[in-house]
């Protein structure tokens, strides 16, 4: 507790702060908020149970070495059990309804018996004695209750709906339930106390399961298309299933003691103290030896049996949902065939059908018939005078380049053989290549 508050307001949380309510009453609510914290936080974790005993061995657990025993911590116990945080056993227990009552499925149903609280509040304490003032009752704790059973949920979805194919995979001995759920090893293995309360919990608040004496059969939402077509309820089939289940773990714990049984034979056969025992008790020994092994074959059989019994109740399951969806199917297609109608409609739709196919090819055709106008020949034949048109103007257009190369050609050469005297030749010279230039322009122009 000296961990959560100042050690200033030790002295007031440990001593009778019920006065507070009439003189100082945010004190009073501050003390309150104080311990609740400490035990929802600390206190009721530490003691990993959903379950919790309120009485004088409580007072003990939270007693401080300084201030003793807490004077009025039973105002909070009060205020956590109209906050249903804290709820009886007895009112947990008597919450459960069964599903086929006519009556209103009673879910958190202490959450409705404090709607007259005030009328009939819990009174944790029984007297004015300063150490052992509180009512002995036992408290189931509603968060650590939730808690608990998200993780066994877990549990469940992973190691048993996840792998579900058949009815058989839903029903359990209890006894293989508690451990497939983790309820064994989630909750306190020596307390048979809160095994029940989460059963219920299962059963009754979460609609998880349904149970008849020691027969758990799983109705989760998830798997309901495996069960619904055998129903909620255990039925004697139900039972017989869990009967071949019971005996068959009873197989697996027999062969598990024999092979242990078989092993420390085999060991102490092989010791040296063996060696040292007289002649009968070394064949009493390998007597037991081979007994052993001889029973353990036999198990062996056993189970091999009940594995293949194992596997034609799954056939047979499988086979009845089958029928069963078979049956299903039938009526569907016979409904929905009911509204196509005989065969003979359906031929007679056919046909229609294709005469309106054929007459679809019809108006195709003389559409086609009538775009397509143009004579193919004709068409031939106006390509290949464009084709020929095409063709001589390219020879036109290679050839004036081509006297266009020689005429340059020739006045180059002439150029070179002349010899430039006087003013005058320039000129003459100049003259003839104004000529040339001239007759070039001529020619590109007549070749454009």
């Amino acid at each position: 507790m000296d961990k959560l508050v100042s050690q200033s307001r030790l002295n007031s949380l440990y001593k009778d702060f019920r006065p507070l309510k009439e003189l100082n009453f945010d004190g009073y609510v501050a003390n309150v908020n104080d311990w609740q914290n400490y035990l929802l936080k600390k206190y009721f974790p530490k003691q990993d149970k959903i379950c919790v005993t309120i009485g004088t061995r409580f007072l003990q657990d939270i007693s401080d070495k300084k201030y003793g025993a807490p004077a009025s911590i039973d105002v909070v116990i009060d205020n956590l059990i109209q906050e249903n945080i804290l709820i009886k056993l007895d009112e947990f227990k008597n919450s459960a309804t069964k599903r086929d009552e006519k009556t209103i499925t009673r879910i958190f149903s202490w959450i409705h018996a404090s709607s007259i609280g005030k009328l009939n509040r819990y009174q944790s304490r029984k007297n004015d004695n300063a150490t052992n003032y509180l009512k002995q009752d036992t408290f189931v704790i509603r968060p650590l209750l939730e808690e608990k059973f998200t993780k066994i949920y877990d549990i469940i979805r992973n190691n048993i709906l996840a792998k579900a194919t058949t009815v058989c995979d839903l029903i359990f001995p209890l006894e293989d339930f508690i451990d497939f759920s983790g309820i064994s090893y989630t909750l306190p293995s020596d307390s048979l106390i809160e095994w029940e309360v989460m059963l219920n919990y299962l059963e009754y608040h979460k609609n998880t399961i349904t149970r008849k004496e020691n027969i758990v059969k799983i109705i989760d939402p998830l798997v309901e298309s495996i069960y619904k077509q055998f129903g909620v309820e255990i039925t004697e089939t139900d039972q017989s299933i869990a009967e071949i289940k019971q005996c068959f773990t009873n197989i697996e714990n027999a062969i598990e003691k024999y092979e242990i049984e078989v092993y420390e034979y085999k060991m102490k056969l092989k010791g040296d103290d063996f060696k040292k025992l007289t002649k009968i008790a070394q064949t009493e020994y390998k007597r037991g030896y081979f007994l052993a092994q001889k029973m353990l074959l036999k198990l062996f059989k056993f189970r091999n049996n009940l594995v293949e019994v194992k596997y034609q109740l799954d056939m047979s399951v499988s086979n009845l949902v089958l029928y069963k969806t078979l049956q299903s199917s039938n009526k569907i297609i016979t409904t929905i065939n009911g509204k196509i109608g005989p065969a003979e409609k359906v031929h007679d739709l056919l046909e229609e059908i294709r005469e309106r196919s054929t007459d679809n090819e019809e108006i195709t055709k003389v559409l086609s018939m009538e775009i397509s106008k143009f004579d193919d020949d004709e068409l031939d034949e106006e390509l290949k005078e464009m084709e020929k048109e095409l063709a001589g103007q390219e020879i036109s257009k290679t050839q004036s380049e081509k006297n266009k190369e020689d005429d340059e050609s020739k006045i180059l050469e002439q150029l070179e053989n002349l010899n430039i005297k006087d003013e005058q030749s320039l000129n003459v010279v100049n003259n003839n290549s104004n000529k040339k230039h001239n007759e070039k322009f001529m020619l590109r122009e007549e070749a454009a």
